[in-house]
This record gives structure tokens, sequence and C-alpha cells, in this order.
């Protein structure tokens, strides 16, 4: 990691010391990380800068003691881990001319001024293991005099070897991860109760755990992996099995044939998955792995699209015509106030029937008749408000566009 922000410090010198006109230093070999007393006895005719890394210790002011969880959902894997440690990183920068003091002074304060407005490393600066940190990653910071290199700067000078010469001291503060993470695998559980008396019968009768065999099961959930998903059909490829999942996400289908099958999850709203798995053969439990799968949402307009397609779907169902049975359409997207966020938990109707957004602001009408309908908001405080649909999105009118509506209507 060290060596990562030298590099780092290397990118950004050279970055900005070329900007300056007539600069002194404009390739990365005139940037060095020697001792002083190996910096002096170098050869070459370019000036150059040296940065000696002297000392290097945590920054206990930023220490952080607390364990984050951390999983991996596709892997259905979890662990704890430790946060990284900050390291403060002391860099003694000198500058060498071949004793041209006048070069060594200016290159100097070049150095000083590209430190002094580059309180963090740039992005496009940051080197090997540093790169996708962000952008205030790595912390540069000129020290004061009580840092520990202005404590005794000649005997500090004497033992490194060199000769005392005027230096600027700088501190960089970056991660540091020395932690292992501990994976396991994430366990759920199935409880099966035994108990007197008669059970009741319907679909709350137990199952008969002697001749019920379970052969897929899982959780369904949404993409971040945080919220489940109720009434995703879970089918089978090639086969007539199929479930749906409960509102905590579960599901399982029963008495498949032992072997590889694929499965294939499906939800209004969200972007289809398929799955394979194995069955276990019967009288090997042991041999089931739970699945957890997640789906996504879909965008605005493909919520639209795909509800246009269920809608044709419908309308051009064979054997209704010629029936003359009717038929009803579903209508379901999402709600958003005119800066594009979502109207979570707003009251909504569509005629006489009523229902509320959800958590990301859509909402579903189902059993309507086909054609044309509008949608009206409930917005407390205002009354009911008609809402403008376009490619599946209902925008929200700002309150005062709707006081402003009320006005005019009175008048």
């Amino acid at each position: 990691m060290i060596q990562d922000v030298d590099e780092t410090l290397r990118r950004l010198l050279v970055n900005e010391l070329a900007k300056i006109p007539d600069s002194l230093v404009t390739e990365p070999s005139q940037i060095t990380f020697e001792s002083p007393a190996a910096a002096e006895t170098a050869t070459g005719a370019k000036p150059r800068l040296n940065l000696y890394l002297h000392d290097v210790r945590e920054n206990l002011q930023m220490r952080d003691d607390s364990w984050a969880l951390v999983r991996k959902p596709k892997e259905g894997a979890a662990g704890r881990k430790r946060p990284p440690v900050r390291l403060d990183l002391s860099y003694i920068i000198t500058a060498y001319a071949g004793g041209d003091s006048a070069k060594e002074h200016a290159l100097l304060s070049d150095a000083l001024a590209v430190f002094l407005r580059a309180p963090f490393a740039p992005e496009d600066c940051l080197a090997n293991s540093l790169e996708g940190r962000g952008p205030e990653s790595v912390l540069i910071q000129v020290v004061q005099p009580d840092d520990v290199a202005h404590s005794d700067p000649h005997n500090l000078w004497r033992v490194l070897g060199g000769h005392l010469r005027p230096s600027v001291t700088v501190v960089v503060t970056t991660e540091f991860d020395p932690f292992e993470t501990k994976w396991t695998r994430v366990v759920r559980e199935a409880v099966l109760g035994i108990g007197q008396g008669v059970p009741p019968d319907g679909p709350q009768r137990p199952l008969d755990v002697r001749s019920v065999r379970v052969s897929a099961a899982g959780v369904v959930t949404s993409a971040d992996g945080q919220k489940p998903l109720p009434a995703v059909t879970v089918s089978v490829v090639g086969r007539e099995e199929r479930a749906i999942s409960d509102s905590r996400g579960f599901w399982h289908i029963l008495d498949l044939p032992p072997g590889p099958r694929k499965l294939v999850f499906d939800k209004r709203g969200f972007r289809p998955a398929e799955v394979e798995t194995v069955c276990p053969p019967p009288g090997r439990p042991d041999q089931l792995e739970p699945l957890v799968v997640m789906l996504e949402s879909l965008s605005d307009a493909e919520r639209a699209a795909q509800e246009q397609t269920l809608a044709e779907a419908a309308l051009n169902a064979p054997g209704l015509v010629e029936l003359e049975r009717s038929y009803r359409v579903s209508v379901s997207g999402r709600l958003r106030y005119p800066d594009g966020r979502t109207a979570s938990y707003v009251p909504v109707r569509v005629g006489r029937h009523h229902t509320t957004t959800d958590i990301d602001g859509v909402y579903t009408f189902h059993d309507l008749p086909p054609g044309e309908h509008q949608l009206v908001a409930d917005l407390p405080g205002y009354g009911e408000v008609e809402v403008k649909t376009k490619d599946g999105t209902g925008l929200l009118a700002l309150p005062g566009e709707v006081s402003s509506r009320k006005t005019r209507r009175e008048g």
C-alpha cells in the first residue's frame, strides 16, 4: 500500500508541476523516494524532488473500533469485518538542482504550492490499490512546526546521514486494511412442529413428514437483498409444478424428480430470473440447498411496456369474442413528484377502485374494464388531484400548482 501512495504523490507532482511555464520537473523520473544521504550523492543533470518517508504511524484520532456486517448475497454468505485503520505517512521533501540554490528554492516552493492546493489526491492520480476508493481517500497536509519531523531537525538529518537543508514535511493519511473477513454460509431454518390433538383441515393442515419431500425452497427478495417479495411465481421449466412466495418471500416446491432443474421467478414489475438447482433424492434432505433469489425492479418505461403487453394479451385472448365473455385488465405504474422523487404511500384511485402507492411509489389496480382510465391522487391538505401519466410514470403537481389551479376554478 505504501508504494501506491508513493506513486500517487509522483503522479500528483508531475501533473501539477507540468502546468507551470518553464517547469524544472517534467518527467516522473525526477521524483525520487531515496534517503537524504543517497539523494545527495546521486548523479544526474536534471533537477529533482526527493520525498523521503521517515515516519509511519496509526492516526488514533480516526480509529474506528466497530465491526461491520458484510454480505455476499449472490453467494449466500455473510461475515464480520473490522474497518480499515488510518495511517499517517510523513515525507520529508527536498529539492536538488546541482547545488544551484535558486533553482532548488524555486522547485521546493512549487512543490509546496502543489500540496497546499491539494488537500487530497485527485482520483486520476490514485495508483493501483488506491484506485476507486473515492476522491478523498488520500488526505494531504503540510505539517506545522510541532510535528515530529520538526522536533529535532539537526539530529534527524544526522541520523539520516545527510546534511541539513531546506525541506517541507507532508503527512499523507490513507486507509490500510490488514484485516481478514471470516465468511460463513447464511443459514435458513425450516421448523416442523409435533403436537397432540386433531389437526385442522384445509391449508392450515400440517404436512405429513413421512410422505412429503421438499425438492426446492428458498426466499425471493428485492435487488438489494433487504426486502422480501411476496406473490412471486416460481415455475419449473418443462413441468407443471409451481409455487407462489408468501409475505416473507418464502416458497417451496414438493416431490420433484431428483436431479438438476431450472426454475423461473416472475413477478409483475420485475425482471424475470432463471436459476438452476439440484433436487435432492428421497431420504436426503441434507442435500437441499435453499435459494436466495433477488429480482431487479423494472424502470418506469419498462413497466409501461410490460403493462401494454399484458393488456394486448388480454385483449387478443382466443375465444373471448366468440364466447361473448367479458374480460378485465390491470393497470400498474409509478407515481412521482415533479423533481423525480417517488410518491410513497399516497392514496390513489381509478374510478371506484382505490389503492395506496407502496414505498417505491408503485400502484396497481386489478379488475378494471379495458380502455383509458384517469388516475387521481389524494394529496393530504389539497384534496384530489388528477395525475398525468406518461411511459408508466404518473407525475404529481406541486402543492403550489394545485393551489393556483383551485384559485382559477373558484374565480
